[in-house]
């Protein structure tokens, strides 16, 4: 049993040499030989904790620049505690995760920080769906208004906020990995992060899910030189500046405690 931050990890144990040639050459770049944590044999590949805690503006993890963008173009107080993990994923050629989004009416879920180690295909919606019915989101003639399909290429980052549709593809024929840093407003555990969860489509049938349709498949699943969206700086702007919001009610009680 590992403890880090006040949460109790079980770690599989495993040496880097267990895990996908790709996944070794990335842990030894990023200096973690051992995840925390680690389940290599998911159907689309696998996932290695890296790290996690209660504060990830006072931890050493800013790949992504995000404490900057938020703190100087925002102006956010450095005073914000959010609790966060970050994890590699490995997805193999020729599949993809499950299409959802995070948080409820209830309850705001969490931010999701992406940085692409090697090209990746995203689904992103454009607007925040909480408030839209499960049936509407599987319909068709949403995505056709509604979806994004962006290619990310090698040391791109991109910034989910909570209640936006995402996924990620591979339709490559190499294996493709990125680092994925989760974040919350406050103080959350990862199991209450996944009951935050809403999955639309999953290949696996997770939790009842219905599978990705064909249609869905045909268009995300293309060939690697088939023109998916052209990256729009201006909208995936507006998506960061949703996302930053997202920190807002975790500012004020930090700053209300001060």
């Amino acid at each position: 049993m590992r403890v880090l931050s006040g949460y109790s990890i079980m770690s599989e144990n495993l040496g880097a040499s267990d895990y996908h040639p790709a996944v070794q050459q990335l842990l030894m770049q990023l200096g973690t030989v051992t995840p925390l944590d680690s389940d290599p044999n998911r159907p689309w590949g696998g996932w290695y904790l890296l790290e996690q805690g209660e504060d990830f503006f006072g931890s050493r993890h800013n790949t992504l620049g995000l404490r900057d963008y938020l703190l100087d173009k925002h102006g956010f107080p450095a005073e914000i505690r959010s609790s966060y993990d970050q994890k590699i994923l490995h997805v193999k050629p020729g599949t993809l995760l499950s299409l959802q989004f995070h948080g409820t009416p209830q309850h705001a879920g969490h931010a999701e920080l992406w940085h692409a180690q090697t090209p990746l295909r995203v689904i992103l919606s454009k607007t925040n769906v909480v408030d839209t019915s499960i049936k509407d989101l599987r319909s068709s003639a949403y995505y056709e208004e509604n979806l994004m399909i962006l290619n990310l290429h090698q040391n791109d980052q991109l910034l989910i906020p909570p209640g936006y549709i995402h996924a990620i593809a591979n339709p490559f024929g190499d294996d493709a990995l990125l680092t994925e840093i989760r974040i919350s407003q406050g103080t959350e555990f990862p199991v209450s992060r996944e009951q935050n969860i809403t999955r639309i489509f999953d290949q696996t049938r997770r939790d009842g899910c219905d599978p990705y349709p064909e249609w869905l498949i045909d268009r995300v699943m293309l060939a690697e030189n088939t023109v998916v969206d052209e990256r729009s700086d201006s909208l995936i702007e507006k998506i960061h500046s949703a996302a930053a919001t997202f920190f807002v009610p975790a500012i004020q009680n930090a700053t209300s405690q001060i």
